[in-house]
């Protein structure tokens, strides 16, 4: 896996797994469009999550 996940490229995963929901896919985009230019800081975090 590449040490780089973009935002596209992380909500595309959340949406492949939870895109019957949503609503829940509409709060995660709010959500890590906020905080994605922290979360690109600390990459370890990101691929945690990924």
């Amino acid at each position: 896996m590449s040490a780089i996940v973009s935002l596209e490229d992380f909500l595309a995963k959340v949406e492949q797994r939870d895109g019957h929901q949503p609503e829940f896919l509409q709060a995660v985009r709010e959500v890590l469009t906020s905080i994605w230019p922290f979360l690109e800081k600390i990459q370890n975090i990101v691929l945690r999550l990924y």
